[in-house]
């Protein structure tokens, strides 16, 4: 073999081994690397819609909380609550003592003054409202003197309707927990002049799916008024 066979072999070789890949080759590998990129997607969209859920979970947990506590210093020191027919007129639904709103006429024993608050659920939004009037003038003797109006559901229901009325949002996605058909229920007693409010047993779920979070808790009515005046508080926190 001469020289230049030689030659021509030995770059015939490394031209052969340099060489790239074949369409099939390619195809294979982009295939191959799809698959990781989506095999990695997928983990990547898992683990941010977990992260989600336990962060809207977490955030409905704390409104919850907020909103039992809320009504628990509502009617810390109340003169009286609505209930029964009284309740459900201003607030349709519910039966005996199921009611889709809490109105109390309620003291502050630091300031010595007055208000109105309320606390309402409307189903048609699945939104949890609360209210709170400006302070209640009170006579010599330290009973409320005046009116408040608005603590009915409004003529109009909707968002708007409601913040147009003076309602503050505290919850959406709101929806009682099974076998209750409101959120509240007023517990009373049968006293000698009537009845007066001794405990409303809360019953509501915030979210959806696995990010709701319920609440079932007794918030006891310490009032400092004895049975307290039902037809007072009715005629105090008006419709």
């Amino acid at each position: 073999m001469s020289n230049s066979d030689l030659i021509r072999r030995l770059l015939r070789r490394r031209v052969e081994d340099q060489r790239g890949m074949t369409l099939v080759e390619t195809i294979v590998s982009m295939a191959l690397m799809l698959i990781v990129i989506l095999t990695i997607g997928g983990l990547v969209n898992s683990s941010i819609t977990v992260t989600r859920t336990a962060q809207d979970r977490t955030r409905n947990v704390t409104d919850a909380n907020t909103i039992a506590q809320s009504v628990q210093n509502g009617v810390n020191d109340s003169y009286g609550l609505l209930t029964g027919e009284a309740a459900r007129t201003r607030f349709p639904g519910g039966s005996d003592t199921d009611v889709n709103a809490v109105v109390a006429l309620t003291r502050d024993r630091q300031a010595g003054t007055w208000q109105c608050r309320a606390w309402a659920y409307e189903p048609s939004t699945k939104t949890l409202w609360s209210k709170v009037s400006t302070v209640i003038g009170q006579t010599p003797a330290g009973l409320p003197v005046g009116s408040q109006t608005g603590f009915s559901r409004p003529a109009d229901a909707t968002e708007d309707g409601y913040r147009a009325a003076g309602w503050q949002l505290l919850a959406g996605d709101v929806t009682p927990q099974a076998g209750h058909p409101t959120p509240f229920a007023i517990d009373t007693v049968h006293r000698e002049f009537g009845e007066a409010a001794s405990a409303i047993d809360l019953h509501y779920g915030i979210g959806t799916g696995t990010a709701t979070a319920r609440t079932s808790t007794l918030v006891s009515v310490d009032s400092g008024y004895g049975d307290g005046d039902m037809e007072r508080v009715g005629s105090t926190c008006r419709n």
